[in-house]
């Protein structure tokens, strides 16, 4: 048994999380949250990107790429050019699995060559010191670049394995996205360096670009791989109505043009077949018709800040103007909530933070950057790395007060609530929802910490003795 008074009482002092003037509280279904600024003055920001260290990139489709330190915005040097026009500039941004060691930062963005204009993705190494990108290389532009602005995709996602998955809109040309000799309406694979992977679906057609790992798409601006379930999920674009979830599938056909929940714009006529008649096509995950909420943004939530929202799915919708939290089970969408509609306009990205926060940017001039927060929080929540505990809402009188949500630490803490104190048990590589609290009897200054042994074992203090972790 170790006892670490001085540190609990360092652990007391920390203050409540401050809370910036502009925060403000909003209602869900499950909780109160509340959404602070994080930064604003952004010019269209489209994706960012969490740098282990701290920090945040951010892409501005206008051709930016920003750094937010903490502090302040900075612009990072040596982005690549890129033409922003109707919907391309620049757009998404990740970090190659290894950027802890090899600082590789990854855009993708429209780009003008071969007398047409792109969708094209980048690489470089970031020195956040300058800040600029250095060693800038492009490892991959889709072939036969064309005209016009619209529907570039594009977003990118790291599986697993290392690989790359971007994708590609359709370029306004729908047609296209039914022909494996073009990119347009694509979802592609890559090896991190832009190479091609042997084993993709269309290696051995020679009628088809190896590039391709699915097709059949309008234009995706969501793309999320979970690493707990190996999903790779993937949200598009359809034309009126017709917005289409997908759990990706190696080598499927996703229907564009040739099958839609969509309509015409002009008439409201129908497009091509209904998906689900036709056995040659992927059904959707879940769609939304006759109108459309064009999702932009996807992750799935695995925190532990607000856990009545672990395993669901949030996206952000441009048109109308809110966050979406889809609650998913094996067969698809049993329930959707929308969240802050029209409080802060367009949201053109959500993705969770390293805090197990939700953040999201707005797509405006000017945007920002913002992260949504329980309404109310407690001194639990200021611990370092703020990884998930939380103070229970049970009462402080009696026994075992049951399962409470809290985080992974494998710690034993105990801190004093109201009149009493509770020893709160975490053991280490279990599941965090199964943490309990155990009422403990006073010492004399109220509070300390003790060590759980790596024997999986808890010692109650209201009967000094030990008892096996279950």
């Amino acid at each position: 048994m170790v006892y670490c008074r001085r540190f609990i009482q360092w652990l007391l002092l920390i203050p409540l999380p401050f809370v910036p003037a502009q925060a403000e509280t909003f209602e869900t279904e499950r909780r109160d949250i509340r959404v602070v600024e994080v930064t604003g003055g952004l010019q269209n920001p489209w994706g960012f990107a969490f740098l282990p260290e701290g920090g945040v990139l951010i892409t501005e489709r206008s051709g930016r790429l920003r750094l937010w330190d903490g502090d302040a915005l900075h612009t990072v040097d040596g982005v690549p050019t890129v033409v922003a026009s109707g919907q391309g500039g620049m757009l998404d941004v990740v970090l190659h699995p290894d950027f802890g060691e090899n600082r590789l930062v990854y855009l993708t963005h429209s780009a003008a060559y071969e007398g047409g204009v792109g969708t094209t993705v980048t690489r470089g190494r970031l020195d956040a010191d300058v800040p600029s990108l250095e060693d800038v290389e492009t490892i991959y532009r889709m072939p036969a670049p064309g005209g016009g602005g619209q529907h570039f995709g594009s977003r990118m996602a790291f599986d697993a394995e290392g690989y790359l998955f971007v994708s590609v809109g359709d370029r306004g040309q729908q047609n296209r996205a039914q022909d494996l000799q073009r990119a347009e309406g694509s979802l592609l694979r890559l090896y991190d360096d832009g190479s091609i992977p042997s084993d993709n679906p269309f290696t051995d057609d020679p009628e088809a670009l190896d590039e391709i790992w699915s097709y059949g798409h309008r234009n995706a601006q969501g793309l999320f791989y979970d690493a707990e379930t190996g999903i790779l999920w993937q949200h598009e674009h359809g034309p009126r109505g017709g917005d289409t979830l997908n759990a990706i599938t190696r080598g499927a056909n996703y229907g564009w043009p040739v099958a839609t929940y969509g309509e015409e714009y002009s008439d409201a006529s129908p497009i091509g077949d209904l998906p689900h008649e036709r056995d040659d096509i992927e059904n959707p995950f879940a769609y939304w018709t006759p109108t459309s909420i064009a999702p932009s943004g996807l992750t799935r939530y695995h925190g532990h800040a607000v856990p009545h929202w672990r395993g669901d799915l949030f996206l952000g919708a441009l048109v109308q103007r809110h966050i979406r939290r889809l609650v998913v089970d094996d067969e698809g969408v049993v329930h959707e909530e929308e969240i802050l509609r029209n409080d802060f306009g367009r949201i053109r990205d959500i993705r969770t933070g390293p805090d197990d926060l939700l953040y999201f940017v707005t797509d405006e001039n000017p945007g920002g950057l913002y992260r949504i927060e329980p309404a109310e929080v407690s001194w639990w929540f200021g611990l370092p790395s703020n990884e998930g505990w939380r103070a229970t809402a049970g009462s402080t009188e009696g026994g075992d007060i049951g399962p409470v949500y809290d985080g992974y630490w494998p710690w034993i803490a105990v801190a004093r609530l109201g009149d009493g104190a509770w020893l709160w048990v975490a053991e280490a590589k279990s599941n965090p929802e199964a943490v309990t609290a155990y009422r403990a009897a006073e010492t004399d200054d109220g509070t300390w910490i003790h060590l759980l042994t790596e024997t999986g074992w808890y010692y109650d203090y209201d009967e000094e003795t030990w008892h096996p972790l279950e």
